[in-house]
């Protein structure tokens, strides 16, 4: 990270942090990047990066899971913040804000596809302290690949008959394919479409399965995702269907 002049925070200075001049502790999830007094159960779905004696935080809206763009509008994170906006806070060696305003532009951002941890994840990020007109900026990165998405599945079809709902599709031809998600999802729901939301019906490398325990009269979408060697997940492929 570079601190322009008259930066509280950077100083003016320009640093690197990693693992060959400091030390780290990483918590792992689609939520956010967060300090490290979060509880273990937050644990699992944020996480956070201490280069001590610095710390990052960076969190989506609305609770949302991190996806590839800008996160404009940024303020400051902490007690008392509005969960309605990004926030962003970089702070270390002492010094802090009260305030803040900036922006984090999230490159990758992959995570298990079984358990939401953090897999892969590349962001960079602009900061203004308190009102200042010098800016702190940066690249955050945790072993990040240079394989953004994964490729997709491809003929996606779901039939609905007695044993439940019937799903095929045909896997990715990718020497990076590893394996395929499946997640079933009413339509219309608050979630939306999301690698870690919804029923999860599927995870494996087969090209068939079927969907039980659906309820009947509703309209579901399902949606597959490829995951590839380096846990980067492909677009959605989707197919709507009332049960």
């Amino acid at each position: 990270m570079q601190g322009q002049p008259g930066d509280f925070i950077g100083q003016g200075k320009t640093y690197q942090l990693n693992s060959a001049n400091s030390s780290s502790t990483i918590y792992g999830g689609t939520g956010g990047i967060g300090d490290d007094s979060h509880g273990l159960e937050d644990a699992f779905r944020t996480f956070s990066v201490d280069q001590t004696p610095w710390t990052v935080d960076m969190y989506p809206a609305n609770g949302a899971a991190f996806t590839v763009r800008t996160y404009s509008n940024a303020v400051i994170h902490g007690p008392g913040s509005s969960p309605t906006r990004n926030q962003l806070e970089i702070s270390g060696d002492g010094r802090g804000c009260d305030a803040i305003h900036g922006s984090f532009a999230v490159k990758q951002a992959a995570f298990s596809a079984s358990n939401g941890f953090v897999q892969h994840f590349d962001a960079t990020f602009i900061q203004y302290c308190d009102g200042d007109t010098a800016a702190l900026t940066g690249e955050l990165k945790y072993d990040a690949e240079p394989v953004t998405s994964a490729a997709p599945v491809s003929a996606l079809k779901a039939t609905a008959n007695s044993s439940g709902v019937a799903i095929s599709w045909v896997n990715p031809a990718s020497s990076r394919y590893r394996y395929t998600l499946v997640r079933a999802e009413p339509s219309g729901s608050p979630a939306g479409i999301a690698a870690f939301a919804g029923r999860n019906v599927y995870a494996s490398t087969c090209t068939a399965t079927v969907a039980h325990g659906l309820l009947t009269g509703h309209t579901y979408t399902v949606a597959a995702y490829a995951i590839d060697q380096y846990g980067n997940i492909s677009l959605p492929v989707t197919h709507k269907i009332t049960v």
